[in-house]
């Protein structure tokens, strides 16, 4: 179990093998920290980067790059599949995963999007 603190300053209690995804903000979002520990998805203040190293999580979430340049961590045994971006994706993205209903594009192709998933506990 992992402590997170959301950002309305409520205090909540989440298992380790449940949050799928960590990312930080959206684009033109006020600064925050995505948590999908699915179903629910958890907004929290603390940066994403220290979060991630605060949960320990093992094995480690496997980091890519959003379309954007920025970070995001992902459970490897939680990617259901990934492929090519479609035509409504960003012109940046080269890979897209599947992690429960989210629809995720990153930088890396899918070659190198797969192999860091699968060396962080994916099967793929």
């Amino acid at each position: 179990m992992v402590e997170i603190v959301e950002e309305n300053g409520r205090k909540i209690f989440v298992q380790d093998n449940a949050i799928q995804v960590v990312v930080g903000p959206y684009p033109n979002e006020v600064k925050h920290t995505h948590v999908y520990a699915l179903p629910k998805e958890i907004l929290t203040g603390e940066p994403p980067e220290k979060l991630v190293v605060r949960l320990n999580i093992d094995p480690a979430l496997a980091q890519l790059t959003r379309p954007n340049g920025t970070p995001i961590w992902i459970k490897g045994a939680a990617v259901i599949t990934i492929g090519p971006p479609g035509p409504t994706d960003h012109d940046a993205a080269k890979a897209v995963l599947i992690v429960g209903s989210l629809h995720q594009a990153v930088r890396e192709d899918v070659s190198t999007a797969r192999r860091i998933i699968n060396e962080h506990g994916g099967r793929l």
